[in-house]
């Protein structure tokens, strides 16, 4: 496979046969309430009002987003050692957000998603994707196992970030 590069992958490990997007994101409002967000993002929604509302915002203006494709159905678990052996945390739903208002195309063949764990130990996540007739994003609590056309967000650890 091709490696796909678009910005600096300093600190970030990969397999050899791994194809990697990497986007840097716009400028992001952080104080910007999530519901206020979502409104902007010009999508199709798919949102638990409760999941919305306890989305986590992250931190800093700017960031550079990876996103990996992991072949085969696989738990949050799992995708955190994913994560893990990549060098990267997954990337906070603002940031995911941006890029996807930045290229609408994005999640168009491979849905894009980042995963956060809740306070009562439940996995949640914020996709974009594209159905065949129009582009959609959901906010959502994980209800079984990632599909293998996933493309997932990850900035690199901190302290190595470029």
């Amino acid at each position: 496979m091709t490696i796909v590069c678009e910005g600096s992958h300093h600190g970030l490990a990969r397999g050899h046969d791994e194809e990697v997007i990497t986007r840097r994101t716009p400028w992001v409002n952080r104080r910007m309430p999530p519901g206020v967000l979502m409104e902007k993002v010009g999508r199709v929604k798919y949102i638990s009002p409760d999941v919305l509302e306890a989305m986590p915002r992250g931190r800093g203006q700017y960031k550079t987003v990876h996103l990996f494709l992991v072949p085969r159905e696989i738990n949050d678990a799992e995708l955190e050692e994913e994560y893990r052996r990549r060098n990267m945390v997954a990337a906070d739903p603002y940031s995911l957000i941006a890029i996807n208002q930045r290229d609408v195309y994005l999640s168009n063949p491979y849905e894009n998603a980042t995963h956060w764990q809740g306070e009562d130990g439940e996995w949640y996540a914020l996709v974009f994707r594209f159905n065949g007739y129009f582009p959609y994003v959901g906010v959502l609590k994980v209800a079984g196992p990632w599909p293998a056309n996933c493309r997932f967000a990850g900035v690199v650890r901190k302290g190595r970030e470029s």
